[in-house]
């Protein structure tokens, strides 16, 4: 089972230096159990944290796509000032290790000189995540070569924009990816531009992809008075917390950092009341673009998933929409992290709702998912 595995994980990698834990970007054990509680309690239960920070507030871990194999989960990491997926293990390593490197370049010949540490400190990583010996040797020759390395910064000018890009679909070449950066492209290039609804299998940038263009579509109705529901219907049915960017696409990339008055603009211009002869039918009777109605009626603060939570119930028993049902049941536990209540009560609320998320695992048999749901709940409970 996974559990079992992450634990020998932290077995594997016990004794690892804090300079390490820095370069490879998590430390092999949960010393932060309380960051974890955080977390979870603020709807991030959807992801198995299977390493955490005391001081820094900042999570490693996997997130649970349940009806795909478990090695499939994406990497996910969450820290105050915003969070990143990534597809794999190959994939957050290649990150992590050249911004590590770009930060403190003085290191780097140590490294390389040391390479064969380095892939001791690697290998239990691969082990459980998939990977071997040839996608440590290309973290070798990626990692270590400066020609490499993007240039960092905020609102990234042409010339860094393409060195991050190649950069990015290097480390990650599959279909979502670029399709991610040639909408970025034709987004940056016409502010006027306005993609049609996308298409084909985008795997883990699926949200990014279909927020993006949510975001697009806002801004043509505020700016423009042009409606675009479909888009707008797309980017409200993705599982909310997740890659979410709230900024203009040419500060791109963003840290990915959650805001919720964007996805509250998305659903009060969905359901615009000027827009109802134009408001695309097939979305508007889905359950859950129904409950998030009342985004656009109440302030942010009063939003609690209860909704979502009923609309996930009706898109498992009515529709026989398991997966939609996950989603919604993911955005009710992001919109609850986020209500202004007691600590009391959000437990509560959280408990229920991870319990059904638990119920539904049980009946569609993702028994994998089903048990870091479980051990999530214990661990809420712990305090």
């Amino acid at each position: 089972m996974l559990l079992d595995k992450i634990k020998q994980l932290h077995q594997d990698c016990k004794g690892m230096s804090e300079r390490d834990q820095d370069f490879l970007g998590f430390p092999p054990n949960l010393a932060g159990i309380e960051t974890v509680q955080s977390h979870i309690l603020q709807g991030k239960w959807s992801a198995l944290h299977f390493s955490a920070r005391y001081g820094v507030n900042q999570t490693l871990g996997i997130r649970i796509f349940p009806h795909i194999p478990d090695k499939e989960w994406p990497v996910y990491r969450l820290w105050p000032q915003g969070e990143f997926c990534a597809a794999n293990m190959r994939v957050f390593l290649l990150d992590n290790l050249v911004g590590y490197l770009n930060e403190f370049r003085d290191e780097c010949q140590k490294y390389y000189d040391n390479f064969d540490r380095v892939s001791e400190l690697i290998l239990p990583t691969f082990k459980l995540f998939g990977g071997g010996e040839e996608d440590i040797e290309e973290l070798k020759h990626v990692v270590f070569n400066k020609e490499n390395w993007p240039v960092e910064g905020p609102k990234l000018d042409a010339s860094r924009l393409a060195k991050y890009r190649e950069f990015s679909l290097r480390k990650d070449p599959c279909y979502g990816n670029n399709y991610l950066w040639k909408l970025l492209d034709k987004l940056i290039k016409d502010q006027h531009y306005m993609p049609e609804p996308a298409t084909g299998d985008l795997g883990i940038y699926e949200p990014r992809i279909k927020y993006l263009i949510a975001w697009r579509a806002s801004y043509m109705l505020n700016r423009e008075l042009k409606y675009y529901g479909i888009q707008l219907g797309h980017g409200l049915i993705m599982p909310h917390g997740y890659d979410l960017d709230s900024e203009d696409p040419d500060y791109y990339p963003d840290s990915g950092r959650v805001n919720r008055f964007v996805l509250k603009d998305f659903a009060r211009n969905f359901w615009d009341n000027e827009r109802t002869a134009e408001r695309p039918k097939e979305l508007e009777s889905y359950p859950e673009c129904f409950a998030l109605k009342r985004m656009g009626e109440r302030e942010v603060d009063g939003l609690d998933g209860t909704t979502l939570l009923e609309a996930a119930a009706e898109l498992d028993e009515k529709y026989n929409q398991p997966i939609r049902a996950w989603n919604c049941l993911v955005s009710a536990g992001f919109w609850a992290g986020g209500a202004s209540r007691d600590a009391g009560d959000l437990k509560k609320l959280q408990d229920v709702i991870i319990r059904a998320a638990i119920f539904l695992c049980e009946k569609h048999g993702w028994l994998e998912a089903r048990e870091v749901l479980r051990h999530n709940h214990d661990i809420m409970h712990s305090a």
